[in-house]
């Protein structure tokens, strides 16, 4: 009797993987694509919205947004990365039924915070070059509370 329930119990857990759809667009809000098999610890749909602004003389954005399989984590830590030119925003939105994250996202929810929260960061941003010479500091906003070290690359395109 015991050896049925252990069986039946394994069963049950085999079968609580969860689908989610998998693709990637730039500068849209939604995309479609084939539904995956989420692995441990990926236990969650997401659908993540990437924007960068640059200014380089006028204001260039971007964005991408990404459905995949997550993590708990991966939901519950949005980013920001801020400097004087340079600005990325990480939104992200989960759920936990089968193809959750398919169709399109609306991300104009809670808007990011410009309120200065009393923190700054050495901040440096070097375009076009493997050094960044001149130093500055840049005010924290929002939830902003860490100042990290990052380098972004881009390849190809303007």
């Amino acid at each position: 009797m015991m050896f049925i329930l252990v069986v039946c119990s394994a069963l049950l857990m085999a079968g609580a993987a969860l689908k989610c759809e998998v693709c990637y667009a730039m500068n849209a809000n939604g995309c479609s694509g084939k539904s995956e098999l989420c692995q441990s610890p990926e236990s969650r749909c997401m659908m993540t919205l990437t924007e960068t602004s640059l200014k380089d003389g006028e204001e260039m954005k971007s964005s991408i947004l990404e459905k995949a399989c997550g993590s708990v984590y991966d939901c519950i830590h949005p980013a920001t990365l801020t400097t004087n030119e340079y600005r990325v925003s990480v939104t992200t939105k989960c759920c936990n039924e089968d193809s959750c994250n398919n169709g399109t996202m609306d991300f104009s929810g809670k808007p990011l915070s410009s309120t200065y929260n009393g923190m700054n960061c050495p901040s440096c941003f070097a375009k076009n070059s493997q050094t960044c010479d001149v130093e500055t500091h840049v005010n924290c906003t929002g939830d902003e509370k860490h100042c990290v070290e990052y380098s972004v690359s881009r390849e190809g395109g303007k």
